[in-house]
């Protein structure tokens, strides 16, 4: 839940609009027709500054039972250097600032054969006890 939790945020709206509305999703069209607001819970979303304004009393109230909410952190790290092409770039500073990097897209053909090829072997060496 948490890694998905940046997302989930910031983005259903468009899910709702695209993928339930069946309108083809394109990226030009996309950018003219997403709400400020989405960019916005974006921002805060993907921040390791709000990250840390969460998971930091979390920690001190609940300890090592609060560590599942690393996996919003490493959703943050992961979309730093693969959000590119002014298209949801991670201002994973915000709101003390805007800072971005322009990264590679994630989809990239050879960055998604790459990234599900690795996901399936993760998969197969859980599933055989290997790790």
């Amino acid at each position: 839940l948490f890694g998905a939790l940046p997302d989930l945020v910031s983005l259903t709206p468009m899910f709702f609009k695209y993928i339930l509305g069946r309108k083809k999703f394109d990226k030009n069209r996309a950018l003219k027709e997403t709400p400020n607001y989405v960019f916005e819970l974006y921002a805060y979303s993907h921040s390791i500054v709000v990250f840390l304004v969460f998971f930091i009393p979390t920690f001190l109230a609940f300890g090592y039972d609060s560590l599942f909410m690393l996996a919003w952190l490493i959703h943050i790290i992961f979309d730093i250097p693969t959000h590119g092409d002014g298209f949801f770039q991670t201002k994973f500073l915000y709101p003390l600032s805007n800072y971005s990097i322009d990264g590679f897209s994630w989809a990239n053909k050879k960055f998604l054969v790459i990234n599900y090829s690795l996901v399936i072997l993760s998969f197969i060496l859980i599933f055989l006890g290997v790790w």
